[in-house]
């Protein structure tokens, strides 16, 4: 099983930190990319081509509440 290890994520992270004083929300970021490179990275594909496909349509938030759902076992 292959690990995910995605370089967008630490380049992600490099951006975010680049741009300004890092906050709690860079820090959140940070512990979930490291997360993510913990978990399969077939998985984490899934997941990433799911969100690029409609994070432009939907919005970041919309998404990331259809996941939270998802994780809370209600119905989406």
């Amino acid at each position: 099983m292959q690990m995910c290890g995605v370089a967008n994520l630490e380049q992600m992270r490099i951006m975010a930190s680049s741009v300004g004083e890092k906050n709690s929300f860079d820090e959140a970021a940070a512990v979930a990319a490291e997360e993510l490179k913990k978990l399969p990275a077939e998985q984490v594909k899934v997941v990433a081509d799911w969100w690029a496909k409609y994070y432009m349509s939907a919005g970041h938030k919309r998404l990331g509440r259809l996941l939270v759902a998802i994780s809370k076992g209600k119905p989406i």
